[in-house]
């Protein structure tokens, strides 16, 4: 569910970990790559900060959600 909050927005699924700081940072990351869209290296930051944004999520959650065998 985090991975999925993350991809629909950068943030929402370290929001949904508890994780606020590590929210805050992704969404700073966002703005940062979405003003870049003028300088065209946002087209490749953009999509980058979504999959990173969405894989730290998806890691936080199996690392607090799954306990070790």
């Amino acid at each position: 569910m985090a991975a999925f909050l993350s991809l629909i927005f950068p943030g929402m699924g370290q929001v949904y970990n508890g994780d606020y700081a590590g929210a805050f940072i992704m969404f700073f990351v966002w703005i940062l790559a979405f003003a870049s869209l003028t300088l065209k290296v946002g087209y490749v930051l953009l999509p980058a900060v979504y999959l990173w944004s969405s894989y730290n999520a998806y890691r936080i959650s199996r690392l607090l959600h799954c306990t070790p065998d």
